[in-house]
């Protein structure tokens, strides 16, 4: 089982949770276009987000701290913000 299977099965437990999917190893495109492809499906049809990032070069953290800080506020619905 892959990271991407255990990451569905722990989804499916936590329904009611605001779950952010995150993939890391953003760089290695040959081998993972494909699982983009399987990963959009999945996460649109679950309803969940999803952002690749790449912890060696630090590419994409910034954005997905600010996707999540958008959620946040979307959330509490804050419109000054």
């Amino acid at each position: 089982m892959n990271s991407f299977d255990r990451a569905k099965k722990y989804i499916s437990y936590a329904r009611n949770a605001r779950i952010f999917l995150v993939g890391d190893k953003k760089g290695i495109v040959d081998e993972i276009e494909l699982e983009r492809d399987i990963i959009k499906e999945f996460t649109e049809d679950s309803r969940i987000s999803y952002a690749e990032i790449n912890t060696n070069t630090g590419e994409g953290i910034g954005e997905l701290f600010e996707k999540l800080a958008l959620q946040i506020i979307a959330k509490y619905n804050y419109p000054e913000l």
